[in-house]
């Protein structure tokens, strides 16, 4: 049997690889049951004495060692879900400190109290301000106190859909909400690495703007991972055509400037240890730019390991550092691997380290014409690779699959490409030079603004949006003439708040709303939704 089929019929071919497996694979099993503490401990004991017991007989402990894994990631996850904070009623007093600002309005706040009881997680808040004013500045490590309320995070809509709860503590919280106009905010502020990233961010998104003019919110978003000044027509086309991946930053959007930065520092006249230092640090500063989302932390650690292995001169293998990584991430945050988002990066790369070979060896020989354009070939087998490992997980969280998402990725992939190189370019040529970066923002813009109106149009022929609404539409309440109205003022607070249009109206579907509702518990229930989407 051949190293191919032998991949195809046996995924893990490293023990670190098989150890991993069973350690998520427990990780995975915590959500529907779980082991008493009591049990994993006498299994671990049994699996670590059978384990030196065929140790002593010069066998492989292999299984021993992934019972105990198994285990020992049950029990560490169920241990983090059981561990629930309560949400508050209306009006209570909310205090904590500042940990983190997602945005003008919105914080993260530690050792958070509500009427008195703590709360064992950070919570997300959004600070509101008086009509027509603005909300005055927070900073790192300020206490605040106000009154607001605390909301329990949404329950999955679709069968087997998003679990709100995973995703927020996959961002290492639980509760969010608000804290009505009159709130305080005590003290200095303290030095935070997250807000030097954030405020990098903003640094490099009006960079943008200066480059790219117009065309500065789609390379806001592939280069940075920021879609608030993004049209909300082309983020639903993009949707609607299963290409939106490639508008948040992720392990691809990672591989890239790796591979690039690797070329580029291997010109320099400097050590390997050299270049594995500077690249290291790019790209975690790249990391901590776009908000370290779990496909990037995925990659990045990829990178380091495939630099790590050239620089000591051994074979990178990527089944054995995508192992690494799984399990570094799942050690670091128990319930990372349950968000869908882990789910996606590492499963999608799993498919394409597993898959596209053996596509490639069907194209070549079902296809004997695709052996003249052997690149061509082998892009369609990754993105076939790719959409195959996909297709369950969007199933399952999503219920829908994109029909066009092969077709379009194949284009897209080489799109995205020349989009994030050119854009890095431009952007860091008008850093130094602002007329002849604005010239060369303005002919990759050209390429972009084309590539736009491409999707829009073909989301339009194929009347691809009337068809999810009228999807969306079987589950939405009928709203009468009165209820459109608070709906629309309801849209309107989210807009002042800083939320797009799009987010706005994601946050309101699925919300009860008649004519005796009150504007007020319909954004309420809003900036609930808001926090887990």
């Amino acid at each position: 049997m051949d190293e191919r089929r032998r991949v195809i019929l046996l995924p893990v071919r490293r023990r670190l690889a098989v150890l991993a497996c069973a350690y998520l694979a427990g990780v995975y099993l915590a959500q529907i049951a779980a082991f008493p503490a009591v049990w994993i401990g006498f299994l671990c004991a049994f699996s670590a004495v059978l384990g030196l017991f065929r140790l002593r007989q010069r066998k492989s402990a292999l299984f021993c060692v992934a019972l105990a894994l198994f285990l020992l990631g049950n029990g560490v996850t169920a241990s983090v879900l059981a561990v629930r904070d309560a949400p508050s009623g209306s009006k209570a007093e909310i205090v904590g400190e500042i940990d983190a600002i997602e945005r003008e309005n919105r914080v993260w706040l530690k050792n958070a109290t509500c009427d008195g009881e703590t709360r064992s997680r950070r919570v997300l808040v959004t600070l509101m301000a008086q009509k027509d004013e603005a909300a005055p500045a927070v900073q790192i490590g300020q206490r605040v106190k106000g009154t607001g309320r605390l909301f329990a995070p949404s329950e999955p809509r679709n069968p087997g859909g998003i679990n709100g709860r995973i995703r927020a503590l996959a961002r290492d919280y639980e509760l969010s909400g608000y804290l009505l106009p009159g709130w305080t905010a005590e003290g200095g502020g303290q030095f935070s690495l997250r807000e030097l990233f954030r405020r990098a961010q903003k640094k490099l998104m009006r960079h943008a703007e200066a480059v790219f003019g117009r065309q500065a919110p789609l390379f806001q978003a592939v280069l940075l991972g920021s879609r608030e000044n993004l049209d909300d027509d082309l983020v639903t086309a993009m949707r609607l055509t299963g290409i939106v991946h490639l508008l948040t930053v992720s392990g691809m959007h990672l591989s890239l400037i790796a591979l690039m930065l690797e070329r580029l520092l291997r010109r320099l006249p400097c050590g390997r240890w050299t270049r594995f230092a500077a690249q290291t640090v790019i790209l975690l500063f790249y990391t901590g730019v776009t908000g370290a989302a779990a496909g990037t932390v995925r990659a990045l650690m990829m990178a380091t390991l495939r630099s790590l292995a050239g620089c000591r001169g051994r074979r990178y293998e990527p089944l054995t550092a995508l192992a690494i990584a799984a399990w570094s991430m799942a050690l670091i945050r128990p319930a990372w691997p349950l968000d869908a988002s882990f789910q996606f990066s590492f499963f999608v790369l799993l498919g394409i380290l597993l898959l596209s070979g053996a596509c490639l060896s069907a194209m070549n020989r079902f296809m004997p014409w695709m052996r003249r354009y052997p690149q061509a070939a082998e892009a369609l087998a990754v993105s076939f690779s790719a959409q195959a490992a996909a297709l369950p997980i969007q199933l399952l969280f999503y219920g829908y699959v994109p029909l066009l998402a092969l077709a379009v990725n194949s284009f897209a992939g080489g799109l995205m490409s020349l989009l994030m190189l050119g854009g890095i370019f431009c952007m860091a040529v008008g850093a130094g030079l602002p007329t002849v970066g604005r010239w060369l923002g303005a002919a990759v813009g050209a390429v972009s603004g084309a590539a736009q109106r491409l999707i829009l149009e073909l989301k339009d022929k194929l009347s691809l949006e009337d068809a999810f609404e009228q999807k969306l539409a079987k589950n939405d309440n009928p709203v009468q003439n009165k209820a459109k109205g608070a709906k629309n003022e309801a849209i309107e607070a989210l807009v002042a708040l800083g939320y797009s249009s799009s987010e706005a109206l994601k946050a309101l579907n699925g919300i009860e709303i008649t004519d005796d509702t009150d504007v007020e518990d319909i954004l309420k229930a809003a900036l609930k939704n808001m926090a887990f989407m």
